[in-house]
C-alpha cells in the first residue's frame, strides 16, 4: 500500500540505504552531486588563474570566471537541465556556467581542457579532503580508543584462542594492541595512498597539444593549474588519469577494513553466551528481538561485517577500471559512481559505529576468569615442555602429550595429572622459583602481554601526535 501525502516519511522515495539509513552526515560535502559539481567548478576556476599566471587571459577575467564557478551561480538544477539536452554532463556545466559569464570571460572557460581533465582532477581532490577531513580523524578516534582500553586491560588475563580452542594465557590488552598496532598502519597507508592521487590537465588523449596553441610550456601550465589546488600531476596521462593510484587508495581501504571486520567478528564470538567475556552497551529501552525480549545481540558489530561484506566486492570494479581502451572509454563511467561514496560512506560508517560501542564496551572479567580457569591447567603443557626440552629432556613434547592424555582419560585437570606423575613433580620442584610459580599460577605465563601493550599504546600516541601536526 502507497502511503498518503499525509502519512508519508521523508525517507520514503529513497532507494539507497546510504540515503536512508546509514548515511554519514560530514561526507555529503565530499561526495554528494552537489559537492561533485562543486569540486568540477573549483577545478575550472582554478584553470582560469593559471591562464592568467600565463598571460594567457587577464587577471580580472580569472577572477570573473572564479566567482562565478560556484554552486552559488552554477546550480546542479540547471546542470541537470541542461545535461538532458546535452547529454554529457561537463558540456551542461560549462554552458551554464558560460551563461553567467561576460562576453570577454566566456570564451576562456574550459579552455583546452577536456571533461577528466574535469572529472579526475575534482575526483581526486574531492577523496584527499575527504581522507584528510573525514576518513583520518574517524580512525585517530578508534585509535585513541584502543589505545585507552589497552592500557586499563594490559593485565586483564584472557584465555587465547586458536582454532576456537582454548590456547595459551594473554591480557585483553595485549589482545586489543593487536588491533591498535594493525589499524595504525592501515591509518597512515591509506593516508599514503591517498597523498599519492595526482590530477590532471593534458587535453583530450594527454598530449597537452591545445596548450602547444597558445604556445605555452604545456607541462607548466598543467602544473599550474593542479599548483592552484594543491595536487600534483599524474607524469604521463591519456584522457584519464592512470587508474593504479586510485586502485591502490581503495586496496588500502578494503585492507583496514577487513581489520575491522576482523576485530568485529572477535567482539561478536566474545559476546556468545558460552564465553560472555565483552558485551556492546545497551540503552534502556533497547529491543533485542521481537520475539525474544531476554535477547541481548552484538547488532553492531553484525552491522560492521554485514557493511564490510556489502561493499568488499567493489574492489573488483575498482581494478577493472584501470581497464580502458586506448585512450579512455567509458566504462567507468557508471561504476566510479557507485563504489567511490559507497566504499567510503561504509567504511566511515563503520569505524565510527565500532569507536561508539568500544568506548561503551562491557568487559565481565568473571565470565573471562571462569572460561580461563575451565581450561583446568592444561595452558601449563607448553612451558612444561619448553622447560623439560631447555633442560635435556630428549622426547619433552612427547612426554607431556601423554601426560595431557592421562589426564582427559582420567578426567583429571593437567595439574592433578602432573602431582599424579613423579617425574614432572620432581622436575617441576627443582625449577627457579620465577618458574615454578607458573605451575602454581598459570595467570602468570602471559609472556610480555603487559610491556608489550604499553610499547605498542606509546608507540602509536607518538605516531597520533606526528599525523595530527602534519594533517590538522
Amino acid at each position: 500500500m502507497i502511503p498518503s501525502k499525509k502519512n508519508e516519511s521523508a525517507t520514503d522515495g529513497l532507494i539507497h540505504p546510504i540515503d536512508y539509513r546509514y548515511l554519514v552526515p560530514e561526507l555529503v560535502g565530499f561526495l554528494s552531486n552537489q559537492a561533485t559539481l562543486a569540486y568540477r567548478l573549483k577545478v575550472e576556476a582554478a584553470h582560469a588563474r593559471a591562464f592568467a599566471r600565463f598571460g594567457l587571459c587577464s587577471k580580472e577575467v580569472a577572477e570573473e570566471i572564479t566567482k562565478k564557478a560556484t554552486t552559488e551561480f552554477v546550480s546542479s538544477k540547471e546542470v541537470d537541465e541542461k545535461e538532458r539536452e546535452l547529454k554529457h554532463d561537463i558540456r551542461a556545466m560549462v554552458e551554464v556556467l558560460g551563461a553567467q559569464l561576460s562576453e570577454e570571460a566566456k570564451p576562456f572557460r574550459h579552455l583546452g581542457m577536456t571533461s577528466f581533465d574535469v572529472v579526475n582532477t575534482a575526483q581526486t581532490l574531492a577523496i584527499k579532503d575527504c581522507t584528510k577531513k573525514a576518513v583520518i580523524p574517524a580512525l585517530v578516534a578508534l585509535e585513541k580508543t584502543l589505545i585507552k582500553i589497552a592500557r586499563r586491560e594490559k593485565e586483564t588475563v584472557q584465555i587465547g584462542r586458536t582454532h576456537g580452542q582454548h590456547a595459551e594465557p594473554i591480557t585483553f590488552g595485549f589482545y586489543i594492541s593487536n588491533f591498535v598496532d594493525r589499524f595504525g598502519r592501515g591509518m597512515l597507508n591509506i593516508n599514503n595512498a591517498s597523498e599519492a592521487l595526482t590530477g590532471k590537465v593534458a587535453g583530450a588523449v594527454g598530449t597537452k597539444a591545445p596548450f602547444a596553441l597558445f604556445e605555452a610550456d604545456a607541462d607548466a601550465l598543467e602544473k599550474a593549474v593542479l599548483d592552484e589546488l594543491g595536487l600534483k600531476p599524474a607524469p604521463v596521462s591519456t584522457q584519464i588519469v592512470p587508474g593504479e593510484e586510485l586502485a591502490n587508495y581503495f586496496s588500502q581501504v578494503t585492507i583496514c577494513f577487513a581489520t575491522l571486520a576482523d576485530l568485529a567478528n572477535d567482539m561478536r564470538n566474545l559476546q556468545r553466551t558460552e564465553i560472555a567475556e565483552v558485551f556492546e552497551g545497551f540503552s534502556d529501552k533497547q529491543v533485542g528481538s521481537s520475539t525474544m525480549p531476554q535477547k541481548r545481540n552484538p547488532i553492531s558489530w553484525e552491522n560492521i561485517i554485514s557493511q564490510f561484506k556489502a561493499v568488499k566486492p567493489h574492489i573488483i570494479s575498482v581494478y577493472d577500471d584501470i581497464i580502458s581502451e586506448h585512450q579512455r572509454d567509458l566504462t567507468n563511467s557508471a561504476s566510479a559512481k557507485y563504489y567511490i561514496p559507497e566504499f567510503i560512506n561504509a567504511f566511515v560508517y563503520s569505524v565510527k559505529r565500532a569507536t561508539s560501542v568500544l568506548e561503551k564496551l562491557e568487559i565481565d572479567r568473571e565470565s573471562m576468569k571462569r572460561n580461563f580457569d575451565s581450561n583446568k591447567g592444561f595452558v601449563l603443557a607448553e612451558p612444561l615442555y619448553i622447560l623439560l626440552a631447555k633442560n635435556g629432556h630428549p622426547d619433552a613434547h612427547e612426554f607431556v602429550r601423554r601426560i595431557v592424555v592421562f589426564a582427559r582419560e582420567n578426567n583429571l585437570s593437567f595439574t592433578e595429572a602432573l602431582a599424579e606423575n613423579s617425574e614432572s613433580r620432581q622436575f617441576i620442584d627443582s625449577l627457579p622459583e620465577k618458574h615454578r610459580a607458573i605451575f602454581s599460577s598459570p595467570q602468570k605465563y602471559v609472556g610480555v602481554s603487559v610491556e608489550k601493550t604499553e610499547e605498542i599504546a606509546l608507540f602509536w600516541e607518538s605516531r597520533l601526535a606526528g599525523l595530527n601536526k602534519e594533517l590538522f
